[in-house]
């Protein structure tokens, strides 16, 4: 069995058994290279449809800038077109009020047996004014559309011809200089030491929005537990609803509500942080004991604020005005 097993494979590797099994031979290259074949024209296949895909979205995007260009040029000329409206009306109702003056005053100055025309005359001069008012203001502000479109358009040209420019791969340092001598080392290294190097003032204010929008403040732990307390404080105070009202028949009086309702702000922010302090503050009320206190939850509040805004919708009103109060001198 070894000998004639190894002279198949002699057989076999010298090509010799070819003819005699010629239809196993093929059946089993079928199997050993039916997935290679198969894989390579899919590969093709799939390469292919990328690159159709890829002209297809190239296509549709030239298109839809086309599409968009076109369309915000018929935007400015209809713009253009009510602004000149605007314009000619105005001129049109200046012109129209110009002789009802004149005939209000002839009238007026004649004689006063036509009390009914003068009145008449007065309406319409009047109605004429306003007319001319609101149409100066109308063709003003559409005006201003314009240049504002302008403006904006010129800056998105500029912008995109900007990012459509090939950006010049910096020599590498060291590199020398087209004479052969080391000026571009000089140059380099002037570069990178210079303090006042040049920054694209867009850019750099792009880069700061993006940053103030996204990025939230970091709080630590303690500030977190500070921030949760101050929101809890004044989601249940009815500081505004109680103060901001005309029903006080004397200053004395709103200055004690404010004071009453300001003490238990506090009184209650000292004793939901600490238990102990806030029994000492009842009982003595020495709130200029924990002024440090005071001061670093309304700041890590304010700081939250402004650097989120989209936080404290309703609640922030009611600190800013309870800030503000605090700075009344109150006759005590």
């Amino acid at each position: 069995m070894i000998r004639a097993f190894s002279s198949c494979l002699a057989r076999g590797a010298l090509g010799i058994d070819s003819v005699s099994h010629g239809p196993r031979n093929e059946a089993l290259s079928e199997v050993l290279d039916g997935p290679q074949n198969v894989e390579m024209g899919t590969g093709q296949d799939a390469r292919q449809g990328e690159a159709k895909n890829f002209e297809g979205d190239e296509m549709a995007r030239s298109n839809a800038e086309a599409s968009l260009e076109d369309k915000s040029r018929r935007l400015a000329v209809a713009q253009e077109q009510l602004a000149e409206y605007a314009e000619a009306k105005y001129v049109e109702l200046k012109a129209f009020g110009q002789p009802a003056t004149k005939l209000c005053q002839a009238v007026a100055g004649g004689s006063g047996s036509f009390p009914q025309v003068v009145m008449l005359a007065q309406d319409l001069q009047q109605k004429l004014e306003e007319a001319e008012k609101e149409a100066d203001a109308f063709a003003k502000q559409a005006r201003k559309d314009v240049d504002y479109l302008k403006a904006v358009r010129i800056t998105v040209r500029q912008a995109h011809q900007t990012s459509q420019e090939p950006e010049e791969e910096p020599a590498p340092l060291g590199a020398l200089s087209a004479d052969g001598d080391e000026d571009g080392i000089e140059v380099e290294t002037e570069m990178l030491d210079s303090p006042n190097r040049p920054l694209a003032p867009a850019a750099f204010n792009t880069e700061l929005s993006q940053r103030a929008r996204w990025i939230p403040l970091r709080l630590q732990i303690d500030e977190r537990k500070s921030l949760r307390l101050l929101e809890a404080a004044l989601n249940v105070s009815e500081y505004t609803d109680k103060v901001d009202i005309l029903t006080f028949r004397n200053k004395t009086q709103r200055m004690h509500t404010q004071l009453k309702d300001m003490c238990a702000i506090l009184s209650g922010l000292l004793v939901a942080s600490d238990y102990k302090k806030g029994q000492k503050l009842m009982a003595h009320r020495s709130f200029l004991d924990n002024a440090e206190f005071f001061q670093n939850v309304f700041e890590v509040g304010r700081r939250h604020k402004v650097m989120n805004p989209d936080k404290m919708r309703a609640d922030y009103g009611k600190l800013i005005y309870l800030l503000m109060d605090s700075q009344v001198k109150f006759p005590l």
